[in-house]
């Protein structure tokens, strides 16, 4: 099964799973007493931490590496990392194998979906910061390298056109590169990196559309989605306001359990979670009008009671919080453009969103027909933006007499110059034609006569 496969990271899990139960076993087997309740396991994919006393790493780690060696899986040692709570000192074995962190480790099981979901947070002081943020630091090297390879393949002379495809891999596969990172960390520690990703991603927005003048409004428009009137490049720094805030509102229950089912007093398991992000978020939602629910809905214009808690044990998880949240978000931000528009602008908005709309700027159809090449792309992009297309500043049209029309042009009916039934029936035909293509995207259109 191939990665990418739909079902290959369920396969993958099932897969783990056994090889994570037969490391238990191989534990059990070399002494140690009860293996299943001494060492504990939280897995994200493959992405796997063990808790376990550090007196038992000599016996532990090897066979941990081992275990996953026999069915072919590599341990990257350079990637693993150890922390000792309370500033313990580490054992030297410990400190040869594998990188100290001193500021906690974020713990992030079973995508925070289900009763295993387990979340553990670092402080928010940023002490530690360089050390918390480095495989973020690494990805966005990563990201930037990528972002240079795009602008390489639209700057590129080739025969077929790139501007749509590289377009679909900015918005699919770089722009969502800092996802797990912000999902995992406070954004205290990671504003900078999200500044600079930012305007990565803004840079090579500017060289796929490929026109003159485009606005920081604009770019921002087209970190919308299509129903809002953008063009699906999704914004890391609405992420970083919310996906925190989320990840721990659908992982403080499990987490609080796990840690009290481990000895600790619920009054130490509840301090042990450390929640002043979370609350900051919520302070910070409030302003811009959007407040959360004790059971994660949402609220704009007034504030419900009550609100989301942070100040005492969660009672329950709340799910899918991390969506509803950038939903209103992003409605806020189409507002707000909306409201800074020229009334020709604010039509032009509104007419580009609605359900469906926008959809090719995110899922190419399946009928190659409708692949859009390098002038199309650039075309569709500037009327939905509202950029300014360079064009001839009089009407080319010519008459049944061949003579030229050389009346201005104008945004609207340009083809009114033309005359004629056969005219008539030429726009019916187009009109007819455009619907079937927005129909095809998944759009609902309307004609006009």
């Amino acid at each position: 099964m191939y990665q990418g496969e739909c079902l290959s990271t369920a396969v993958f899990c099932i897969f783990l799973r056994h090889v994570l139960d037969t490391f238990i076993s191989k534990c059990a087997a070399a002494g140690i007493p009860d293996a299943a309740k001494c060492i504990t396991i939280l897995a994200f994919v493959d992405d796997v931490v063990l808790a376990f006393d550090q007196n038992l790493f000599a016996v532990v780690w090897p066979i941990y590496v081992s275990t996953l060696g026999e069915f072919n899986l590599l341990v990257e040692t350079t990637k693993c990392k150890a922390w000792i709570p309370d500033d313990s000192p580490p054992l030297p074995s410990i400190a040869e194998a594998l990188t100290i962190v001193t500021g906690g480790l974020p713990i992030l099981g079973t995508a925070a979906a289900g009763n295993l979901a387990t979340f553990v947070t670092v402080r928010t002081d940023s002490t530690h910061s360089a050390a918390l943020t480095a495989d973020a630091s690494a990805r966005l090297e990563s990201a930037t390298a990528d972002a240079e390879l795009l602008t390489r393949l639209v700057d590129t002379p080739l025969s077929v056109s790139t501007k749509y495809a590289a377009w679909l891999l900015l918005c699919r596969s770089l722009a969502v590169r800092l996802d797990f990172d912000m999902r995992i960390l406070a954004p205290t520690h990671l504003s900078e990196i999200v500044t600079r990703f930012q305007h990565t991603l803004f840079k090579v927005a500017r060289k796929i559309i490929g026109l003159p003048n485009i606005t920081p409004q604009q770019l921002i428009q087209a970190q919308l989605p299509g129903h809002f009137g953008g063009m699906f490049l999704s914004s890391p720094t609405a992420k970083l306001q919310v996906a925190h805030l989320s990840s721990l509102a659908a992982s403080w229950r499990p987490t609080f359990e796990w840690l009290t089912k481990k000895g600790f007093t619920s009054s130490q398991a509840f301090g042990a979670i450390d929640c002043t992000s979370a609350r900051l978020t919520l302070i910070q939602l409030a302003r811009q009008c959007i407040f959360v629910t004790g059971i994660g809905e949402i609220c704009s214009q007034y504030s419900p009671v009550p609100l989301l808690p942070f100040d005492e044990p969660l009672a329950a998880c709340v799910f899918g919080l991390q969506g509803r949240l950038t939903n209103a978000l992003q409605h806020s931000t189409a507002l707000n453009l909306w409201a800074e528009m020229e009334p020709g602008d604010r039509t032009r908005l509104l007419s580009s969103a609605g359900r469906g709309s926008g959809a090719h700027f995110r899922e190419t159809s399946k009928r190659h027909c409708l692949h859009l090449d390098d002038h199309d792309f650039q075309t569709s992009a500037a009327l939905r933006l509202g950029i300014a297309l360079p064009a001839p500043e009089s009407c080319q049209n010519n008459s049944a007499a061949g003579r030229t029309c050389c009346l201005p042009l104008t945004t609207s009916d340009f083809l009114s110059c033309k005359i004629g039934g056969g005219v008539a029936l030429l726009h019916k035909s187009l009109a007819a034609q455009v619907v079937q293509i927005t129909k095809d995207m998944g759009a609902t259109p309307k004609t006009r006569i």
